[in-house]
């Protein structure tokens, strides 16, 4: 017997899960492909600020940093679920590729001369605009596998995952021959409806 069922959930930062299961048999709920991506951060928390301080002539000038990444990935998952009863348990563990792309910027100035549009007759003064120099950057496709489990009850469900991923090794910047690993994991929470 082969039940579909599609579901979405919403993370604990307003992420967003789209998936779909079938159920293999009482025990083995579903096989599940799915796909997500954690966005920027309300309120700061996936912008990093990090305070410098640069050597100017005849001093010091503190210089900010910030560090801002979002990550998409897709995983498959297999999903073992109580067969009976209400409030049903379910462990979960699976594997996936994750794309991770991080930008560092540091706060500028640059000109804007000014522009007159013909179309809706409106001049614009040009002058000095706040830009974002990008300081540096980079992104990494890696594999990563994700266990956790959950409980669901009546289409409603909540449910822990826990996400590793293999990241490349780096050379650390300065000349040296260090190196390091670029390996990431979070936890993610999802609260969701199945329909």
């Amino acid at each position: 017997m082969l039940l579909r069922w599609v579901g979405a959930g919403s993370g604990e930062d307003g992420d967003g899960t789209v998936g779909d299961e079938q159920r293999v048999d009482d025990r083995v709920e579903r096989v599940e492909p799915g796909l997500a991506r954690l966005c920027d951060q309300p309120a700061g928390r996936g912008e990093r600020t990090v305070r410098v301080r640069g050597p100017v002539a005849g001093g010091e000038v503190p210089t900010d940093f910030f560090a801002d990444m979002n990550m998409q990935y897709g995983t498959g998952s297999v999903i073992i679920r109580a067969p009976e009863g209400k409030v049903k348990p379910y462990g979960l563990v699976g594997m996936g590729v994750y794309y991770r792309p991080v930008k560092v910027t540091t706060p500028g100035v640059g000109y804007v001369p000014g522009y007159c549009d013909p179309w809706w007759y409106v001049c614009y003064p040009g002058g000095f605009v706040p830009v974002d120099n990008i300081v540096g950057e980079r992104s990494s496709t890696d594999f990563g596998m994700d266990f956790g489990g959950g409980v669901s009850f009546s289409g409603i469900y909540a449910e822990v995952r826990y996400h590793y991923i293999w990241g490349p090794t780096i050379t650390t910047p300065g000349g040296g021959t260090s190196t390091q690993k670029a390996n990431g994991q979070f936890l993610q929470t999802t609260f969701g409806i199945r329909f």
